[in-house]
């Protein structure tokens, strides 16, 4: 189940942690912090609508498992982070250690609580492109996709919580938005969950 969902029913943000760990230098160069950009896109009272978290960095390649497609990036504060390539993604086998990169990593979220949507349930969409290509330089496109049908299984008024239930019987307890009105007759609502994970990397040297 998507990580997005134990935290916000577009209610709460995603937080990111980051804590400056890099070694002293001799003339040493002021680190660029990563850019984090949040977008909500919702009317007030009514559940649902979009919530988009994005982040800008500056890294470098510190290990690559191309059995696994994970690629291990460090950036200018010393903080590392996992990407997933795609399988369709043939450009990995000309990524290497040390390639520097500039990284923008995209998670959106989209609720849906119209009964007549038909999500296309457990279908996973992966959108590869790889253009810009330069002598030194060049740009990959990823995009990770699903979109799931859930139903409202409790509602607790003083927590301001609701419990979902998904098509394998798994739940998932998820906090509402403050301007959003709970009522018990909410429970066995249907809703649909969009999520979208995309990255976009312009590698140098490959």
């Amino acid at each position: 189940m998507n990580s997005y969902l134990k935290k916000t029913l577009l209610g709460v943000g995603v937080c990111w942690f980051i804590t400056p760990c890099y070694a002293t230098q001799t003339e040493p160069v002021k680190p660029t912090k990563p850019k984090i950009t949040s977008i909500n896109n919702f009317k007030n009272g009514v559940p649902g609508g979009m919530e988009q978290h994005s982040i800008d960095l500056k890294a470098v390649i510190k290990n690559i498992n191309r059995h696994t497609r994970e690629i291990i990036i460090e950036d200018e504060l010393g903080v590392r982070r996992a990407v997933i390539v795609p399988t369709g993604l043939h450009n990995i086998a000309k990524l290497n250690q040390g390639d520097k990169l500039s990284l923008t990593l995209i998670e959106e979220l989209v609720v849906d609580m119209n009964p007549n949507t038909v999500p296309q349930e457990g279908v996973l969409t992966r959108t590869v492109i790889s253009s810009n290509k330069q002598q030194s330089k060049s740009q990959i496109i990823f995009a990770d996709q699903i979109s799931i049908r859930a139903k409202v299984k409790a509602i607790d008024l003083k927590a301001h919580t609701a419990t979902l239930i998904f098509s394998d019987n798994s739940s998932r307890t998820v906090k509402v938005r403050k301007d959003v009105a709970l009522k018990k007759e909410q429970i066995g609502k249907e809703l649909t969950i969009n999520t979208t994970k995309a990255a976009v990397l312009s590698v140098k040297k490959l």
